[in-house]
């Protein structure tokens, strides 16, 4: 999954892209939304989907000020709750071997971390981890 001015991902079956009748759309999945997030998202189809919430033209448009990024950490923890949320469904759903993300958003190290902590605390053992 690529975090970046939105967001895309693919899956990838023995060696081949996952191709159905269009791409896959991954990015657009509806979200619960974070209860300290009144953001109505960015996305001009879906509003609070995933690329409306996470993506990095949502972090922008919602907290406007590119110096507010490294200061406040909620900021991060919002953004780690959508994405753990996108990769928990994605777990259950395709019960893939590896997920890797990468992209703009991710460059910030930290949220590999907190993005496992809080995918493992949705788990919540489902599927034996």
């Amino acid at each position: 999954m690529t975090v970046w001015t939105g967001i895309s991902a693919g899956f990838v079956v023995r060696g081949e892209i996952f191709q159905g009748r269009t791409h896959p759309e991954m990015g657009d999945i509806l979200m619960k939304q974070h209860s300290d997030d009144l953001f109505a998202g960015s996305c001009p189809s879906h509003g609070p989907c995933l690329e409306g919430l996470a993506s990095g033209t949502a972090i922008e448009k919602r907290y406007m000020k590119a110096d507010l990024l490294a200061e406040h950490n909620y900021i991060w923890e919002i953004e780690t709750y959508y994405l753990a949320q996108a990769l928990m469904n994605y777990y259950v759903i395709l019960s893939p071997e590896k997920m890797i993300l990468g992209g703009g958003v991710m460059k910030r190290v930290k949220l590999y971390t907190m993005i496992r902590k809080q995918f493992m605390k949705l788990l919540n053992d489902y599927m034996g981890r």
